[in-house]
């Protein structure tokens, strides 16, 4: 299908300041394809076609990209209140036989201050094993309180699902690779050097 024009059903006000479950509740609303006719194989007829997004299975960790450019010049300011704990998803996700909690638990903020021609990214970030809020802005770190993160500028949110470590220790799982990576380098470090050595003899 060659790309079209999309026009949501339901436009949403324009505010200075929305809920994070208003976005959820806008994006997955149904969208009515204009200028797109399909002709049903079955009854001959000809209908506009509807579309709609949904969230099938809760995911481990679930990344919420805002929408904050419309083009190469505009972007959209709306600040996007966001639970920094317990974003329930229960009402959104569409497997019915999918049991687990769905509560998640913010771990990171992408920000993006400026405009397009002129903008500048930094993060906030939880470090899990510290217990500590940290604010990464080019090469400074620096600990910030969590009643000092703020809403303005949000681009991007991470949030991790409870009970995860239940399920799966992704930190063990990652070191674990890392360490096998570093294994394989020391012994190609180890069998180079050996060569090195027969070859000087």
């Amino acid at each position: 299908m060659s790309e079209e024009k999309v026009k949501k059903e339901k436009k949403p006000v324009e505010k200075t300041k929305i809920e994070l479950t208003e976005c959820f509740d806008y994006f997955m609303n149904w969208e009515k394809l204009e200028n797109y006719n399909y002709k049903c194989e079955v009854c001959k007829s000809t209908e506009t076609p509807l579309k709609k997004i949904q969230i099938y299975k809760c995911p481990y960790y679930f990344i919420i990209h805002l929408k904050r450019f419309i083009d190469e010049k505009s972007k959209i300011n709306t600040e996007v209140n966001f639970p920094i704990r317990g974003l329930n998803l229960k009402d959104y996700i569409v497997d019915e036989n999918d049991k687990i909690e769905k509560i998640y638990d913010l771990t990171g903020i992408m920000y993006h201050s400026g405009n397009l021609q002129y903008g500048h990214y930094y993060a906030v970030c939880y470090n899990i094993k510290l217990k500590k809020w940290l604010l990464f802005n080019d090469d400074k770190v620096n600990e910030i309180k969590e009643s000092d993160i703020s809403i303005k500028d949000a681009y991007v949110l991470f949030y991790r699902r409870r009970g995860l470590e239940s399920i799966v220790d992704l930190e063990k799982t990652y070191m674990k690779k890392f360490k096998d990576y570093t294994n394989k380098i020391d012994t190609i470090k180890k069998s180079l050097k050996k060569e090195s050595k027969h070859k000087e003899k």
